[in-house]
């Protein structure tokens, strides 16, 4: 006889604990930057690079591609479920549908630096046809060229994510959350749009009477650190939909090569259910 495996969760429980352990990872990241890093609590500068939250390559990096692959997830079995329930309206299956392709793709993004790669080969491309054309489309712009290029698709994507998510989010406490992660994806843009302004960081430094190293440093910080906990505000309201919405998340493994795929064992469904009961 095939034992079924449950693992009874409360949504509220489940979602505090998950919330509390990530926001301690981003300190414990933060942290070891600010120490090992900055500081220099590390002699070697191939081992500071691993924790210097600036880079694409480090342990920050290595959290905030996690934290949109698990958003990606959510989403796309928050749209799973709206398929399946009847009262699931196509808008609902297009909307997380949506939220699951620009996770998806922020991972990626954050994953290979796909934006500042393209912004390097537009600085780096030849005269030619195709660069006369991006030229005029950067011409004049102060910071990075990627942004003039990619800035109106990401202003857009945060639009519908604020739009949907809105509808789909009842609970005052979400919304709230979900404005936050916004505002706070907003802050962060903003941030890398004077990180691009040469000589910026340098004139804030003069005025504080600080190294252009510090001020550049911590503005970084402060830009990667407000992305990764936007990314986590949204993981918790993605996984608390989920878990709200749905009574029980059942995975069949049907085995034999009889019957259709499609069929679920009723017998195996009256024991899950029976045991979630429980």
């Amino acid at each position: 006889m095939r034992e079924s495996i449950v693992f009874p969760v409360r949504p509220h429980k489940l979602v505090g604990r998950l919330f509390v352990a990530l926001i301690i990872a981003e300190l414990l990241i933060i942290g070891a930057d600010l120490w090992l890093n900055y500081a220099q609590g590390l002699d070697s500068r191939f081992l500071r690079r691993i924790v210097n939250i600036t880079r694409e390559d480090s342990f920050g990096a290595f959290l905030s591609v996690q934290l949109a692959v698990a958003g990606s997830l959510l989403a796309a079995l928050n749209a799973c479920l709206c398929r399946a329930r009847c009262g699931g309206t196509r808008g609902s299956l297009a909307g997380w549908s949506m939220v699951t392709l620009i996770l998806g793709y922020l991972a990626i993004d954050d994953a290979v630096a796909l934006h500042e790669r393209v912004g390097s080969t537009i600085r780096d491309m030849q005269a030619g046809a195709v660069y006369d054309r991006l030229q005029r489309l950067v011409s004049g712009y102060v910071s990075y060229p990627w942004q003039a290029i990619f800035g109106p698709f990401v202003l857009l994507a945060l639009l519908a994510l604020l739009v949907f998510l809105w509808h789909e989010v009842r609970e005052p406490k979400g919304r709230l959350a979900l404005l936050a992660s916004l505002a706070m994806v907003v802050v962060a843009l903003q941030l890398d749009f004077f990180e691009g302004i040469e000589g910026c960081h340098a004139a804030v430094a003069a005025q504080l009477g600080l190294r252009t190293y510090t001020v550049r440093h911590f503005s970084k910080v402060l830009e990667e650190s407000l992305e990764m906990l936007a990314l986590i505000f949204l993981v918790v309201i993605f996984l608390y939909q989920l878990m709200t919405r749905s009574r029980s998340i059942t995975v069949a493994f049907k085995h034999g090569t009889s019957g259709t795929p499609s069929r679920f064992d009723e017998r195996t469904r009256g024991e899950l259910d029976r045991d979630v009961a429980d």
